[in-house]
């Protein structure tokens, strides 16, 4: 980590410096306070930004200019309170500047007030008719009320403009096909990059747009001929010669630099401070923190802050700082990880009353509905649990195993670990058996990980392993032609039954199958005397001709997990399995596991086809299944 050590160091020295230079500028000609800004926009974060402009503002009091920017500024801080005390006075004694009238609009963005916003960008659109900008974000507010008609008519007025991006037609499009509730068609994407066939953007959605609606045959002819790289990919299927740390290393570097090109942008720092905390460097998070933060509150710092505190399983200091975050800036991201954290955490009173603070402010837009649907939801949960829940009892802890079987790049098998139990991971891809080898070097030399380099088969033997030449994930066993996923290079691994595997280790208190279509071989090899207390698979073609199997080895209650919803997961507080493990989940995670997932949302196995049945597939979603 010494490179990571000697950027974060780096880009310290560097604001400090650029600080004082930009003040003592300021100092000697404060009339030039025009290029001191531009000089604070480009060099400095928004708590030593703002100390340069109210120096400025003591030289020019009263100037409306100035005064500006120091409203921009509390915006990117978070303090709303200070910017609108800053911006209504002067609307209020009849100021209608476009740069106010933007800051008025830019505070209800901030604050996620969707009504204010749209109220306030009419008003703009008033006074300055046509306003790209404006329009856009009028049209984004409309859509995000539910109003898809003014929205879808607002951008339509703007797109036969000069001004109008090859965005903003997507955008239109995104509107009209929500109109319909449904997602936008490959024929309509494709017409796109007939138009505009240099725009990134336009390929990226394009290419997504193809495999949402299975045509991956025409992505990957498409991806060839555009010679464009999906940014938002999974990693390259070749080789690569850099060990996990490196990657983690590279990976914590490339944020830093994002961050020191956009300082102002304070919302980049949780991130790198959860990567910075999940490698073990809490002190370096730390130092970076105090750096940027100048000794200015910011919300964004607040939440990083938290972030930290979490992963260290510091509960009480990580809700005093979201308690701030909100209080600072009381908008729906702020007051939704609050609360969500109270519920963790058992101050349900809190949590309601937070709750209904939301309710008022932002049950209006769609995305407010979404998270006070989800929020009330963990509540009720929470406030019907009442710990008597027959459960089944944790095995000892020698013989707490976990089998991780398709386990990727270790996303899942490290959540495991640092839930405390020992995880046998299973893979077959030797470039990522490589990885996981590095990756949990040092808990398999005390042996709470074991690394099985082998894929799942009918029976133990060499055999045909199929290798994506683009998605990492997609790797698998078996072929089906119908499926069309693109194209893969065939290479020999190791096979191994499900029973010469797991007769190696003690019965498996949780098994999680992905193994694109092979999830059967698992299933059909349980019996009544080698069941795991938990086992989870992901849905897929001929699931329902498992269900008998799994009554007759003993299952009786299963669970559908929505995995499209990752990002909405969180690890309970106190946790239910092992311990706590504060974890971002991404889509290559099966997530939260056992007696850690929704107690009341166990049905009986018998009524679990109609259940699958019944489940929408129009956005994208794709479910495991959890049975106990």
């Amino acid at each position: 980590m010494e490179r990571v050590e000697e950027k974060v160091q780096g880009l310290l020295a560097a604001i400090q410096a650029d600080h004082n230079n930009i003040l003592n500028a300021a100092a000697a000609d404060p009339r030039a306070w025009k290029d001191h800004w531009k000089a604070c926009r480009r060099r400095l974060p928004p708590g030593y930004a703002i100390k340069v402009m109210l120096a400025l503002l003591r030289h020019r009091p009263g100037d409306l200019g100035i005064q500006g920017c120091i409203a921009e500024l509390y915006i990117q801080l978070g303090d709303l309170t200070s910017a609108s005390a800053i911006v209504e006075p002067q609307l209020a004694a009849g100021e209608t500047r476009h740069r106010l009238l933007r800051l008025h609009a830019e505070i209800a963005q901030r604050a996620q007030r969707i009504d204010q916003v749209r109220a306030r960008y009419e008003r703009l659109l008033q006074h300055y008719p046509g306003d790209p900008s404006a329009t856009r974000d009028l049209a984004k507010a409309c859509a995000n009320l539910g109003d898809l008609a003014s929205a879808v008519a607002w951008m339509q007025s703007f797109v036969e403009e000069e001004t109008a991006l090859p965005a903003d037609h997507l955008t239109l499009l995104t509107y009209q096909a929500s109109q319909q509730d449904r997602r936008l068609l490959p024929a309509e994407t494709r017409a796109l990059v007939a138009r505009f066939p240099d725009d990134p953007l336009l390929i990226k959605r394009h290419l997504t747009c193809l495999r949402f609606h299975r045509e991956f045959d025409e992505a990957e002819a498409f991806l060839q001929k555009s010679e464009q790289e999906d940014a938002g990919e999974s990693p390259s299927a070749s080789t690569t010669t850099r060990s996990f740390r490196e990657e983690q290393e590279l990976e914590i570097a490339a944020h830093l630099e994002r961050y020191a090109a956009t300082p102002l942008k304070l919302h980049r720092l949780a991130e790198i401070c959860y990567l910075l905390g999940r490698s073990g460097r809490r002190d370096l998070a730390e130092v970076l923190l105090d750096g940027l933060g100048g000794g200015v509150d910011s919300d964004h710092l607040l939440l990083a802050r938290a972030e930290l505190h979490l992963l260290a399983e510091e509960m009480p200091a990580a809700l005093a700082c979201l308690r701030r975050a909100a209080s600072l800036c009381p908008n729906l991201t702020n007051g939704k990880q609050l609360c969500g954290l109270q519920i963790d955490c058992g101050r349900l009173e809190a949590a309601q009353r937070r709750l209904a603070r939301m309710r008022n402010l932002f049950a209006a837009s769609r995305a407010g509905e979404a998270a006070l649907e989800d929020l009330t939801d963990a509540l009720q949960q929470a406030q019907a649990h009442d710990g008597s829940a027959d459960r089944p009892a944790l095995p000892p802890a020698a013989e707490r195993y976990v089998v991780d079987i398709g386990a990727h790049r270790g996303e899942d098998s490290d959540f495991y670990l640092r839930k405390g139990f020992k995880v046998v991971t299973v893979e077959a891809f030797p470039d990522h058996v490589a990885w996981l080898r590095d990756r949990f070097s040092e808990e398999i030399e005390a042996g709470n990980c074991l690394i099985e380099a082998v894929a799942v088969g009918a029976r133990d033997e060499t055999g045909s392993f199929f290798v994506h030449h683009e998605k990492t994930d997609w790797h698998r066993a078996s072929l089906d032609p119908a499926e069309g996923r693109g194209s893969f290079r065939e290479i020999k691994v190791r096979f191994s039954s499900v029973d010469s595997l797991l007769k190696k280790y003690p019965t498996p208190y949780y098994v999680k199958v992905d193994i694109e279509g092979n999830d059967h071989y698992v299933i059909e090899a349980l019996t009544a005397a080698r069941r795991p207390t938990y086992l989870s698979f992901e849905l897929g073609p001929g699931w329902e001709n498992w269900i008998e199997q799994l009554i007759a080895v003993g299952y009786r209650q299963a669970q559908i997990v929505d995995q499209s919803r990752f990002d909405r997961l969180r690890s309970p507080y106190p946790p239910r399995e092992g311990r706590y493990a504060w974890t971002y989940f991404n889509g290559h995670m099966s997530g939260l596991f056992g007696r850690d997932l929704p107690a009341d949302r166990w049905m009986e196995i018998a009524d679990l086809e109609a259940a699958v049945n019944a489940l929408p597939y129009s956005k994208g979603e794709w479910y495991d299944v959890h049975v106990r």
